[in-house]
């Protein structure tokens, strides 16, 4: 189960510590009503689902976001739509 991280101040305690963070959004951000990305000057990569209709694993998450860390501002992992047809 995805969990928030935190309110604005915990994004930008994280930044003040660690300067360049690739922020990891659930699918949910993909919305057209979805919040701003907490920290909008930073890469971001948003997870969907492998088009297999499987979850990704923690090793692609990974790959994928370090990809993020030496260049890019965003990414998307797999696909976000349609919302019926993510996993179960």
């Amino acid at each position: 189960m995805y969990m928030p991280f935190g309110d604005q101040a915990a994004w930008e305690a994280v930044r003040a510590r660690a300067g360049r963070v690739v922020q990891v959004l659930t699918s949910a951000y993909a919305a057209p009503d979805a919040p701003p990305a907490p920290l909008a000057d930073q890469p971001r990569l948003l997870l969907g689902w492998h088009p297999s209709k499987r979850w990704h694993t923690p090793e692609e998450i990974s790959a994928a976001a370090l990809r993020l860390t030496g260049h890019g501002d965003a990414d998307v992992l797999g696909v976000t739509r349609p919302w019926d047809d993510r996993p179960a």
